[in-house]
């Protein structure tokens, strides 16, 4: 990671420290994402992950899947102001700048939802969905928004809240769970979510970099 001018070693450090916690987990998950879509037919994650259901899954990943939503990138504003008041006041920004880029590649790609693609198959009646979970249609499945969201939002909050490598590891933990249940759900494939959260990542990366740029360039013209 770069060094910004204006952060000291030692909070250098620790920001390393926080994101390294962070973009080890989140690689992984990547990673062995992108290697099981080259080694089974789409479809077959959903398959896998729904005869292995549980009462207390179905719960859960209906609650993990609003991780990915506006109320989250509240939430983390809400703490980052207490560390970076400017990276706070900046968050929605890039939750609008994530909504945009979904929406726009949601719509240039127009893939189907699993339910409509697997009813073509005829292979949906060997899925149980979950009571009250609304099925959604439409060719609007790639790539995952919420996923993406998720992966861009804690992204960011791991490069703003370098304090502890925990943070890191907790914030990749919360990505991670919210891209599982995308697929728990049966609304998004694993394709979806893998490029959802590689965006995701990228757009936080590069909104990160963009706001040092321009403090930097603030500050130069303070001392000129």
């Amino acid at each position: 990671m770069l060094r910004p001018r204006h952060l000291p070693l030692s909070e250098l450090q620790a920001s390393q420290a926080a994101f390294t916690a962070f973009w080890i987990p989140a690689a992984f998950f990547i990673s062995l994402g992108a290697v099981w879509l080259m080694l089974i037919p789409v479809g077959t994650e959903l398959l896998w992950i729904n005869n292995h259901r549980s009462v207390f899954a179905d719960h859960f990943f209906q609650f993990a899947t609003l991780l990915g939503e506006g109320w989250a990138f509240l939430a983390v504003s809400l703490l980052l102001l207490f560390f970076r008041w400017k990276a706070a006041l900046t968050l929605p920004l890039l939750g609008f700048l994530v909504t945009v880029v979904a929406q726009l590649s949601k719509h240039w790609f127009a893939h189907d939802r699993p339910y409509p693609y697997l009813s073509k198959l005829g292979i949906w009646e060997q899925l149980q969905p979950i009571e009250g979970v609304e099925l959604l249609q439409g060719a609007n499945s790639f790539p995952s928004g919420h996923t993406m969201a998720a992966f861009a939002l804690y992204t960011f909050a791991a490069l703003n809240m370098p304090r502890r490598w925990w943070l890191g590891l907790s914030f990749a933990l919360l990505a991670v769970l919210t891209a599982f249940s995308r697929m728990y759900l049966l609304h998004h494939f694993l394709k979806d979510v893998v490029v959802g959260g590689l965006t995701g990542i990228a757009l936080a990366l590069l909104w990160h970099y963009l706001l040092l740029w321009l403090w930097k360039e603030e500050r130069s013209l303070a001392a000129g």
